[in-house]
Order: structure tokens, then C-alpha cells, then sequence
């Protein structure tokens, strides 16, 4: 549905907005519109850490969009591995090297977050990667991927005193924004699953969630 992946774009800010006014139409009566409850009451928590310092908000968001860029470049190179043409193929394999320098589980600050995200990115830069990226036609991706990157060493660098704890902020937003999103989708997907085309369309807590989305991109 569009909705969900409207929740993906947005801001850490928004996207806590969204489910705190999101929740107060979904009926209390079974376990996963409870379950729902909190999880968006823990991620307005984790909000809160991250607005305190305006600097740390910016980094949030910045690396939220990296994040997204990296999946959905890396998305896209995974399908392409499949393409029947092998020229095709073979570009998305050359590719698919450098998305491997990155996902290492034992970073412990934005430091060498940014670090290993640099890495893949000089890696891509490379003349056979950038072939690659030619015959694909995902160039745009790259340079969007480079241009997030650069935007949050910036940031990262203008914030140095706070460098070391504030990847656990990010990751504990990233967290609670997954399991808010899941939690939602259940709940939606199992308000619906039962309905018609028809009844989809004139059902009150669907408009009213998509007022809600209308509304937020007005005041953002």
C-alpha cells in the first residue's frame, strides 16, 4: 500500500508525529493495536533523545536518508543480478562487491560508521565500478549516496564532542521506527484483510490515517 512506504520517507520527527496521532484512531481491543501503543510510545521516547541536541537531530536524519539510499541502491544492483542479459549480470555482480564492505556488526561509533560507508563508496568509485554503473544506468544512485555521505561527515565533524554516543541514539530510532512500522502494517493489513475495494476507500480509520499523512507533509 502507499502508505507504508510513505513511512519510509520520512523524518525521524515526522514519522513519530504520524503514529502518535495514528494510534489514538485504532481501537484498544486486541493485542496487536496494544502492542502498536507501545511501540510508538518508545519511539516518542527515543525522540526525545534525539531532539535534545539539534545537531544530533540533523545526524539522525541524515543518516536515516544514507541508510535508505544504500537499500534501495543495493535493491536494485540485487535484482539486476537476475537480469537475462549477461552483460547486464555481470555489472550488478561487479557491483555487488562493494555493497559487501558494508554491515559490519562490531561498529560502536559514527566514526567508523562513516568510515565503512566511505569505503564502499571509494570502492565504487573505481573505473570499473563506474562502468558498471553505466551499463546499469544507477549512476544517479551513487552520486546521491556520495552527496548523503559527505553531508553527514559534516555534521558528524561539527558534532565531535558527542561522536561516541551518538550512533547508539540513531540505532535505538532505528529500531523503534521498525517496530512501529511493523506493528503497523499488521494492524492495517488486518483491519483490511476482510474488506472490499469499496470498502477500503470510504473506511473511517483509512481516510483519516491518510488526512493525518496529507496534514504532516502541509506542516513539514
Amino acid at each position: 500500500m502507499e502508505m507504508f512506504f510513505k513511512l519510509t520517507c520520512m523524518t525521524n520527527r515526522v514519522h513519530a508525529h504520524f503514529h502518535g496521532r495514528a494510534t489514538a484512531l485504532i481501537p484498544r481491543v486486541s493485542e496487536i493495536a496494544q502492542q502498536y501503543r507501545q511501540a510508538a510510545s518508545a519511539e516518542a521516547d527515543a525522540l526525545l533523545e534525539v531532539i535534545m541536541c539539534p545537531v544530533i537531530e540533523q545526524i539522525a536524519d541524515g543518516h536515516f536518508v544514507q541508510e535508505q539510499t544504500i537499500s534501495g541502491f543495493s535493491d536494485i544492483v540485487e535484482a539486476l543480478k537476475l537480469h537475462f542479459d549477461g552483460q547486464l549480470r555481470d555489472a550488478a555482480y561487479m557491483l555487488w562487491k562493494a555493497f559487501m564492505l558494508v554491515g559490519n556488526e562490531g561498529i560502536e561509533n559514527l566514526e567508523q560508521e562513516i568510515q565503512e560507508k566511505t569505503a564502499m563508496i571509494e570502492a565504487l568509485r573505481k573505473p570499473q565500478m563506474q562502468t558498471a554503473m553505466q551499463i546499469l544506468k544507477v549512476t544517479e544512485w551513487f552520486e546521491k549516496l556520495d552527496q548523503e555521505n559527505k553531508k553527514l561527515q559534516q555534521l558528524a565533524n561539527s558534532d565531535i564532542n558527542h561522536n561516541s554516543a551518538v550512533l547508539q541514539h540513531i540505532f535505538r530510532m532505528h529500531r523503534a521506527r521498525v517496530k512501529t512500522d511493523s506493528c503497523f502494517k499488521t494492524l492495517i493489513r488486518t483491519h483490511i484483510d476482510k474488506m472490499s475495494p469499496s470498502e477500503i476507500k470510504n473506511d473511517f480509520i483509512i481516510n483519516k490515517i491518510n488526512e493525518i499523512f496529507n496534514q504532516l507533509k502541509i506542516e513539514n
